[in-house]
């Protein structure tokens, strides 16, 4: 026995309304069919999460931040959810670990589908309200704020494209291809 075991903590606050029901489901399957006793669904945001001094390795935001606060203009500009996000990132910042990492997923509002809707038809994409979404400098700013250091930003890839990532992996290629990115930072050790 482990002197400090894994916990793995996902906050779902949806449980399914609004998010895939059979993702949620087939994840506790899984859970359960592994016999893993240190993971829990809590149906709760991350901003009324109480780790009650829980410290974790890392943590990961897989396209959710824009859900938790809402906002349609510039985050650098908008001086109420910036302060949202200060507060989240910092809160954020104190549940890690030294050395944590955090792991935002997010889509970028920069994308040809929000200017030619019918490009969106093709690719599917159609649906998403690219009002909500923002670019990684904007999260990148307030992370830097918040005393973290942003590692890598990465760009996803379709992944027949896969072999050309090294030319495709940067927002050029991201405004055509998929607006997905990846912000790692690490909790900067003061």
């Amino acid at each position: 026995m482990k002197e400090n075991p894994l916990i793995c903590v996902g906050l779902e606050p949806a449980e399914g309304k609004g998010s895939n029901k059979k993702v949620i489901h087939t994840f506790r399957n899984r859970v359960k069919k592994l016999n893993l006793e240190n993971v829990n669904i809590i149906k709760e945001t991350i901003e009324n999460y109480n780790s009650n001094g829980l410290k974790f390795d890392i943590i990961s935001a897989n396209f959710s931040l824009h859900h938790i606060i809402l906002s349609k203009k510039n985050l650098l500009r908008e001086n109420v959810s910036k302060k949202r996000y200060r507060e989240l990132f910092l809160k954020i910042y104190d549940m890690l670990e030294n050395n944590g990492i955090f792991i935002i997923k997010e889509i970028s509002k920069y994308h040809l589908s929000r200017y030619w809707p019918y490009y969106g038809r093709i690719i599917g994409n159609d649906n998403i309200d690219w009002r909500t979404k923002h670019n990684s400098k904007e999260y990148i700013r307030i992370l830097i704020d918040c005393g973290f250091k942003p590692n890598y930003v990465i760009y996803k890839i379709p992944y027949p494209l896969n072999r050309f990532k090294f030319f495709l992996s940067n927002p050029i290629a991201r405004f055509f291809l998929d607006s997905t990115y990846f912000i790692i930072a690490k909790k900067n050790n003061l």
